[in-house]
């Protein structure tokens, strides 16, 4: 069955079973308002790109969502635009997105054909946006026309703003999960031939090496005249805050050059930043005024040393004005900090595991390896992890409480390198039956965490484990299914 169709047959099928679920992750059965709620974040992060767009009154502005499912970010976004559309694969989501847009006359949906826009004249967008949607297409081919087409139907000067899978999934994942749930991923430099080979401007990258890779793309023209002005390094910052020194590690490892006079034409996919021998793409490109000043973000490459080091712009290659030196600093000791705690599949229930599962995420850790789990007394058992931010050191645990472990008001007890974070707690509510079932096969043996991702998989690969029970559990799952 060729891929276009695969997809139309998978996500009609989805919507049909439970569409909240599949477009939002939260839990099974959620609220209406509990599911547009669960898209102000996302929502938040895509207005902040519309100040790259040109000047113009919201109401004369056109917005596109690629894949908008059941409508869900499209009632958010509408507010910002005259004119909106949403366009799907799936023909039942698109039924479910009209249904809940009926209220807003300016909104529209429509189903895809699968690998384009056809159905739009060019330069005819302000803006087109696309989140949870590519990380799932199995056709790199299919998500790289996609991003074709994008450019065809904005106006010169419109943003793109998209994202995509930045890790791979895991060899469980692609075993249990169909090809159109697990998807294909891209690194940053895939994206950076993609900018270059279509020309089309990358402005801005994050997320790189994780599920959620983010990219904001600007067509040409609309910007600035091209202009013979001199380019000048003025200044090299901490992006963090402006200091003159920079740490090696962590969070606040990261520079802005302040820039005068940047070549028309120039953007992330054909900039560099030379860090002595180390050269590396930048991350975040600020809207460029009419004389080339702009800010250009880059963090800084693995392995750099303390002490002065220079510091050199370069387009193709080649240098465009006189390096500049920054001061590299010790970085402040990890310190690591509990985020958040919700239930391994129920992510929305916060402090609260119904089934069993537990998923913590914890900032600042340097060996995820040295991190234990435990719970009334029973250590977390089938524990794996997945780093979800390189920049802070942030990874996400998953794990099983003991079928041992008793209902009621718990506290986990979380050990980092042998030293104790301050407890944290954890309603248990109920546990999986087959968590309380003997294990058949491996009882008693010990299993480490391999550093694998649990993802935003619904079913099995959200209970990736070794051994019996953890395939029991995702056996469970997919029974339990409304």
């Amino acid at each position: 069955m060729d891929v276009i169709r695969q997809m139309r047959e998978d996500w009609d099928r989805r919507a049909a079973e439970d569409p909240h679920f599949y477009a939002g992750f939260g839990r099974r059965n959620q609220s209406e308002a509990e599911f547009l709620a669960s898209g102000a974040e996302t929502a938040a992060l895509l207005t902040g790109e519309l100040s790259r767009l040109p000047e113009g009154e919201p109401e004369s502005r056109r917005a596109l969502e690629i894949g908008c499912g059941p409508g869900r970010l499209l009632v958010p976004m509408s507010r910002h635009f005259g004119e909106i559309h949403g366009v799907d694969i799936s023909a039942e989501m698109a039924a479910l997105a009209r249904e809940r847009l009926r209220g807003i006359p300016h909104a529209s949906v429509d189903v895809a054909s699968g690998d384009g826009l056809g159905m739009f004249s060019s330069d005819y967008f302000d803006f087109v946006y696309s989140y949870a949607v590519f990380q799932h297409i199995p056709d790199a081919g299919v998500i790289r026309n996609y991003i074709r087409e994008a450019r065809r139907v904005l106006k010169p000067g419109g943003v793109l703003c998209c994202q995509a899978r930045g890790a791979p999934p895991l060899a469980s994942e692609l075993g249990r999960e169909a090809p159109t749930w697990t998807g294909v991923f891209f690194s940053g430099g895939d994206m950076a031939a993609i900018s270059r080979e279509d020309d089309f401007p990358l402005v801005a990258i994050s997320g790189l090496e994780t599920q959620y890779l983010w990219t904001t793309w600007v067509k040409p023209g609309g910007q600035r005249a091209a202009g013979a002005c001199r380019t000048v390094l003025k200044a090299v910052t901490a992006a963090s805050g402006g200091e003159s020194a920079v740490p090696v590690r962590g969070r606040d490892a990261a520079v802005s050059l302040w820039i005068d006079g940047l070549p028309h034409g120039s953007h992330l996919g054909n900039l560099e930043i030379a860090f002595g021998g180390n050269v590396v793409m930048g991350c975040y490109l600020s809207p460029v005024s009419a004389s080339g000043s702009c800010q250009l973000n880059a963090r800084l490459p693995e392995g750099l040393g303390l002490g002065r080091i220079a510091l050199e712009l370069r387009r193709e290659g080649r240098a465009l004005c006189a390096p500049r030196e920054i001061e590299l600093i010790a970085p402040t000791p990890l310190a690591p900090r509990v985020l958040s705690v919700s239930d391994g599949i129920a992510i929305s229930s916060r402090n609260r595991t119904e089934m069993g599962g537990v998923k913590v995420t914890i900032e600042e850790v340097g060996n995820p390896a040295e991190v234990t789990f435990e719970v009334d007394g029973r250590p977390a058992e089938f524990l794996q992890f997945e780093r979800k931010d390189p920049i802070t050191s942030t990874y996400e645990f998953a794990f099983h409480l003991s079928p041992k472990t008793r209902l009621g008001q718990k506290s986990i007890v979380i050990r980092v390198a042998g030293a104790e974070l301050p407890p944290v707690p954890l309603e248990v509510a109920g546990l999986s039956e087959d968590s309380r079932a003997p294990q058949r096969k491996h009882a008693g043996q010990q299993h480490q965490a391999e550093g694998k991702p649990a993802g935003d998989a619904p079913l099995g690969a959200a209970v990736e484990g070794k051994g019996d029970r953890a395939w029991s559990l995702a056996r469970w799952f997919n029974r339990k299914k409304p």
